[in-house]
């Protein structure tokens, strides 16, 4: 069964502050950069900093979150198509070659002649980063860049996976118009968050109530709900309309949350695995793919009909968490039986403690 992940396509610059010998880039820089962890947004790169990127070729990926999801995803074997957008240049051409080689379907990336690609430049300071995101393209996104004229849209897919709260705008009425699309064709929808939720989540509540699964890490949590704990923080999106909420707790682990339509209530917090962490880059989609790829097996196995409701909460935590911890391990390609094998071993960070309740 396919998943579709929807999205902004980005082509991620990853540079070091030491490296940038030239002073109107290190003076953009120095005016667009969040704190350490955070994402700024800005509209355009001036041309001489704009030239200065596109010199460099190292550090150069595809990044957003449909991307570093769907390439963990086809490593593990699920058929994954990208939607989005992309600029007509070399940008957008990269983006749509670097995902084609790693198996993944792009025949739905449309182009614009209006924008260039939107692009990332992650800031490597210490041990931390920080990014600069360039709109581009993908401020054109709108509803209708995820349908088809196809009739049959949808029909094959088991889940949509949109990181919406990339957009600009209007993105809460966007994101309900796509996710009750995919739920009135009786299929899972997904939806995750990757962006600072202070700024861009007020009002993206309409999509949550048509959302199966909902995908943020703590912070992200925190800030949509305004709850200080994010056990609260999982019982007020479940309220808000989320049928199941995963929420990743960095070395921690995940935590996971579901209401039942009997209102049985099911949650679980699960360990990460222990493996030393080398790179910071992806981990929480490296999450999403490794728990919607359990999904898919469980799914294809028991069909659609019971949707969230019958997803094994505890396995689907623990794959998510193993392909993480392989990702931040530094492990570029994870295939299935690296994840089987680690799942097994139970080489946890902590002894996994009692599920909050034995439902589900």
């Amino acid at each position: 069964m396919a998943i579709s992940l929807g999205g902004c396509c980005i082509v991620d610059s990853s540079v070091r502050m030491e490296d940038i010998d030239s002073d109107p880039v290190k003076e953009w820089v120095e005016a667009n950069r969040p704190e350490p962890g955070h994402l700024s947004v800005v509209e355009s790169i001036p041309q001489d900093v704009q030239r200065w990127f596109d010199s460099r070729t190292e550090g150069l990926t595809v990044g957003g979150g449909a991307a570093n999801a769907g390439m963990r995803l086809a490593d593990l074997g699920v058929g994954t198509e990208i939607w989005g957008l992309v600029g007509d240049d070399n940008w957008g051409r990269f983006y749509r070659r670097a995902l084609e080689r790693r198996g993944i379907d792009v025949s739905r990336v449309q182009v614009t002649d209006k924008y260039p690609t939107s692009r990332t430049v992650v800031l490597e300071e210490r041990d931390d980063r920080c990014f600069i995101h360039v709109l581009g393209a993908n401020a054109l996104l709108k509803p209708d860049h995820y349908q088809s004229s196809d009739s049959t849209w949808g029909d094959y897919l088991g889940y949509l996976y949109i990181f919406g709260n990339e957009w600009p705008g209007e993105s809460g009425r966007h994101m309900a118009e796509i996710l009750e699309r995919m739920k009135n064709r009786k299929k899972i929808a997904m939806l995750a968050t990757t962006a600072d939720p202070n700024k861009i989540w007020d009002g993206a509540e309409p999509a949550l109530r048509y959302a199966d699964i909902f995908f943020c890490n703590e912070v992200e949590a925190l800030g949509i709900t305004r709850e200080k704990d994010y056990r609260a923080a999982a019982e007020k999106l479940n309220k808000m309309g989320v049928r199941l909420v995963s929420i990743t707790l960095g070395r921690n682990g995940s935590y996971a949350y579901r209401k039942t339509m009997s209102d049985q209530f099911s949650a679980r917090a699960r360990p990460a695995y222990d493996i030393p962490p080398t790179v910071r880059r992806a981990a929480g989609d490296s999450y999403a793919a490794g728990f919607m790829a359990l999904c898919d097996m469980h799914v294809s196995a028991v069909g659609l009909a019971e949707g969230a409701e019958s997803i094994p909460m505890n396995t689907a935590c623990d794959y998510g968490n193993a392909v993480a911890s392989l990702a931040v391990g530094g492990n570029q390609h994870i295939n299935p039986e690296m994840v089987r094998r680690l799942v097994e071993s139970r080489k946890f960070l902590y002894i996994p403690q009692q599920p909050d309740n034995t439902i589900g």
